[in-house]
């Protein structure tokens, strides 16, 4: 459906407003050369419902700037599967060296729309018929 021109090592964050607190939630990733993705942290401000309240995965919890980090985690994933929210669609992609772009996934997806998050080698058939991310 879209895409996003990415490579190894290049990293990217997913950011989406809790639903109940309505503040943000940043979810770090890295792209690693067998094209599963890592996160590398989690940073919110307020423990509940469906967030983690410990250093899961080995990961450092950290209290900083305000805000709850659990840093150095090392979960990989083929994959990652999310649904665009419907009452508060505010999902983001950010990326670049100093993570300037920003995409919203409404902008690309409808809200409750279910769609995967994944890293692959694209045929130049997908690429035209997908829709590029830009800033």
């Amino acid at each position: 459906m879209a895409y996003l021109p990415i490579e190894e090592g290049n990293s990217f964050q997913i950011i989406f407003t809790h639903s109940i607190h309505l503040t943000d939630v940043v979810e770090e990733y890295e792209v690693l050369s067998d094209h599963s993705i890592k996160q590398n942290e989690i940073i919110y401000e307020h423990y509940g419902i469906g967030m983690p309240a410990n250093d899961a995965d080995g990961g450092t919890l950290v209290y900083e700037d305000g805000k709850i980090h659990i840093k150095d985690m090392n979960r990989v994933f083929p994959y990652i599967n999310l649904r665009n929210a419907k009452e508060v669609p505010k999902y983001r992609l950010v990326w670049g060296e100093t993570l300037e772009h920003i995409a919203w996934f409404k902008d690309y997806f409808e809200p409750g729309a279910r769609f995967t998050v994944k890293i692959d080698n694209l045929s130049l058939w997908q690429i035209l018929k997908g829709v590029k991310i830009h800033e």
